[in-house]
């Protein structure tokens, strides 16, 4: 995505103070991320919407960071742009690497990797120090609130927790960073997009990662070995039974999920 094809916000200006900005994201919900060249530094500006906090991302980022890479924090605020109205905007410290999905990391290894890294953020992060949930229970109650047109009556029966850690929250593909390691291979290097990190089961976090290796690993792998070669690199087997659950709750709170 090139800045011209989008209304660069007025806080992103300033923020970028002269210098070239460079837009490198655009989510569904009207989000726009740009990169303030050879500065280092991430510009995200998001509309008001229920799903987009990033007063809350960046006080997540900031407890992430004491233990895994994550966004360092520059400065953080809402207000209202000219052209593009109401909206809030997050300003970091660039971390080394780009996104798991780049052409440069289209092959099975790193499909390995992303389960590893998955796996390391949940290993990593302290249970009894996070004071956030993503819990399905707590994601069923916020979807009817905000979204009552939602069909949830094949996910109102919550599995028993295989194992409840710190999740991510997005752990689709996109929100994690590689570097290719000293054999060339691609290895993780950082968390980005943390805003619905909580407490959960892990298979919370397993699904997205699995379902978007389907919109962004298809060229590279089939399904089944797609979902193989994560849940290798993650070190766990399958369980269909709660793949299947979380990977429904997903869909039924994200309606542009395919």
């Amino acid at each position: 995505m090139e800045v011209a094809e989008v209304p660069v916000p007025q806080v992103v200006r300033e923020l970028a103070a002269g210098r070239p900005l460079r837009g490198v994201w655009r989510n569904d919900l009207g989000g726009l991320t740009f990169l303030v060249e050879g500065a280092g530094e991430y510009v995200k500006w998001s509309p008001e919407h229920w799903e987009i906090d990033l007063g809350r991302e960046a006080e997540k980022s900031a407890w992430v960071s004491r233990w895994l890479p994550a966004p360092r924090v520059l400065a953080v605020g809402a207000g209202h742009d000219p052209v593009l109205g109401p909206g809030s905007w997050l300003h970091t410290r660039a971390l080394p690497g780009t996104m798991a999905i780049a052409p440069e990391w289209q092959c099975e290894a790193t499909l390995v990797e992303l389960g590893r890294v998955l796996r390391r953020l949940h290993d990593t992060l302290p249970v009894r120090e996070c004071a956030w949930s993503w819990r399905a229970e707590d994601r069923l109650a916020t979807i009817a609130e905000h979204s009552p047109g939602a069909d949830l009556a094949g996910v109102r029966d919550v599995p028993e927790d295989d194992l409840e850690v710190v999740c991510h929250g997005d752990a689709c593909n996109p929100n994690f960073l590689m570097v290719a390691g000293p054999d060339g291979r691609p290895r993780g290097s950082g968390y980005v997009d943390l805003s619905n990190l909580g407490l959960a089961d892990r298979w919370a976090d397993l699904a997205p990662a699995v379902l978007s290796a389907g919109w962004n690993f298809a060229e590279v792998a089939d399904a089944d070995r797609r979902r193989s070669l994560l849940l290798e690199g993650y070190g766990i087997d399958l369980d269909a039974d709660r793949l299947d659950y979380y990977t429904r709750l997903w869909q039924a709170g994200d309606p542009t999920s395919p």
